[in-house]
């Protein structure tokens, strides 16, 4: 399935890693700083049920206990031979912008923040995994906060059930990724496109470390050898008719005429590098559209006479799709959406559905699916219950049902909500799980047997999360990831290149390796459970996240 693997340059890798140890100070661990600062006196790990022998493959329960002046300071735990299945609820949640607590080296340590509120002991239940092949061997974890450590007693492992042998990753039947607005920006060559602009015409859409940014991504996604990644819209900045800062990179925007032209020149820029970095990191994409795609909301009336052609560019351009050729035979036939929205089943018990949310009529621009578009996917999910398909997975840019966090972000969501026709049709028809982006933060929903989250990130704000889903056939398993990362300005203020005034910072720093921040389990019965971090339900009070601040 690998066609390469991209590897971020040595001397870059190294700059990183030493710039993450400058992040996890300011971003985790920053409470820490300071003798006067009030610390953790005692920590200690224990097994809940002694130490007698555990099965490999067998999950064993631990509690974490914090004496002294916890509130707020964050304690480390390393297993040996086991993992951790999800974030202790007792610890505090992450969300896109404030990593709080976390778990890192693929489950074999937690980071776990106390709350603010702690008491004056708190007492952290956890569940660790055993490996399946550590027979022989022995489980055993060491903790510390502050300057003290404690040890788990470790406890002999002993040959697997064989009822246990087959739950493991290795074993799932499909793995995605999904990771909405990516890039949410105009990030590319501009000498690599038709537009004849030379170095020195306006500052470029890209920079080395933009490079190295988006090496890091691809090659952490590559590494986790997915069968395919989602892309719920949102790939451009897309204003590619505007030009506030008189550049005309792409042309005069003046008349629709030319607005036009502009378009083409732009999609003839960005969309060709956007769709080569992802295939050159050997993923197998799947993208919907996005309101960047469209030109960005609102939509007053002079953008009314370009929503064709940007729907166009699209299809042509990022899916492949024309009426000439179209790519995917299950589409809805007559609908505007005929190229943009599709269906794929991968495997017999896998169904996947990508919608255009995106309406354009008389009265202007709604944030709904046509009739056309509906029937067919009622049609969709009508044949997958009919034959037997056990996974249904939807894909649009906007999320249907709230609250759900935002992190610069307009906050779009689709019209009448549960209400809406569309989610109707899902709960009546058998969706399982909603994927969708445009709130750049993470949220995730379960009503009317449907589980929808709603994820994704900004990049040129430092925003990259992304949701590794691995499908089996009784359950799927969420894993919510995010890197380090953050954003400084050139020392002279100046931008990169965009058709926004603002521009994009110069420099951006994403650091190898990404860590969880959310896990849940999905159920053939419907049952969503093992909710951790940032995935637990959210009731909408909590304050709106602010983007990463510059460091």
């Amino acid at each position: 399935m690998r066609s390469a693997i991209l590897r971020p340059p040595l001397p870059l890798v190294v700059a990183t890693i030493v710039l993450l140890i400058v992040a996890v100070a300011l971003r985790l661990d920053g409470d820490t700083g300071t003798s006067a600062t009030p610390a953790v006196e005692r920590i200690q790990v224990r097994w809940a049920d002694g130490t007698s022998d555990v099965r490999a493959g067998a999950r064993v329960q631990g509690t974490l206990v914090a004496t002294g002046s916890p509130a707020g300071r964050v304690a480390i735990v390393t297993l040996d031979h086991g993992r951790f299945s999800m974030i202790p609820r007792a610890c505090a949640s992450s969300d896109s912008v404030t990593k709080n607590s976390l778990l890192t080296s693929e489950g074999r340590e937690l980071r776990c923040r106390f709350p603010q509120a702690s008491a004056a002991t708190v007492e952290v239940p956890f569940t660790v995994m055993v490996d399946r092949d550590a027979d022989g061997e022995e489980i055993s974890a060491t903790a510390s906060a502050d300057q003290d450590v404690a040890r788990l007693a470790p406890r002999a492992v002993v040959a697997a059930d064989p009822a246990l042998a087959r739950v493991g990753r290795e074993h799932a039947t499909y793995r995605l990724l999904s990771s909405p607005d990516f890039l949410n920006a105009d990030v590319g060559d501009l000498g690599k496109g038709p537009t004849g602009w030379q170095r020195g015409d306006t500052a470029n859409s890209t920079s080395a470390t933009y490079r190295t940014a988006l090496d890091t991504v691809l090659h952490e996604w590559s590494s986790m050898d997915p069968d395919a990644l989602l892309v719920a819209g949102d790939l451009v900045e897309g204003h590619w008719a505007e030009d506030p800062q008189k550049a005309r990179v792409f042309g005069p925007v003046r008349t629709t005429a030319e607005k036009l032209r502009a378009i083409d020149l732009a999609a003839a820029t960005y969309y060709p590098q956007w769709l080569s970095r992802i295939r050159q990191a050997g993923l197998d994409v799947y993208p919907a559209i996005g309101d960047h795609e469209y030109g960005d909301n609102p939509w007053p009336r002079w953008k009314w006479p370009l929503i064709d052609t940007m729907r166009d560019e699209f299809s042509r351009r990022i899916l492949g799709s024309t009426p000439g050729s179209p790519r995917f035979a299950d589409r809805p036939v007559g609908s505007p959406a005929e190229y943009t929205a599709y269906a794929f089943r991968p495997r017999p018990d896998v169904q996947v559905i990508t919608l255009d949310v995106f309406d354009h009529t008389a009265d202007g621009m709604h944030l709904r699916i046509d009739p056309v578009q509906l029937a067919w996917v009622i049609d969709v999910l009508k044949r997958a219950r009919a034959d037997g398909v056990t996974w249904t997975i939807a894909q649009g840019h906007v999320p249907i049902v709230g609250p759900n966090r935002t992190a610069q972000s307009s906050g779009l969501e689709l019209e009448r909500g549960a209400k809406s026709p569309l989610w109707q049709a899902f709960a009546r028809y058998g969706l399982d799980v909603y994927l969708a982006g445009e709130a750049h933060a993470v949220t995730t929903t379960a009503r009317d047997g449907i589980v929808q989250i709603t994820h994704g990130g900004a990049f040129h704000h430092a925003l990259t999360n992304f949701l590794v889903a691995d499908v089996y056939p009784d359950r799927i398993d969420f894993d919510l990831r995010d890197f380090g990362s953050w954003w400084t300005d050139a020392p002279d203020k100046s931008r990169l290149f965009t058709t926004r005034r603002s521009g994009m910072p110069k420099n951006l720093v994403i650091t190898p390796g990404s860590y969880t921040i959310g896990t849940g389990t999905l159920h053939a019965d419907g049952t969503f459970d093992r909710r951790s971090g940032i995935m637990l339900p959210w009731d909408g009070r909590s304050a709106t996240e602010q983007p990463v601040k510059e460091k």
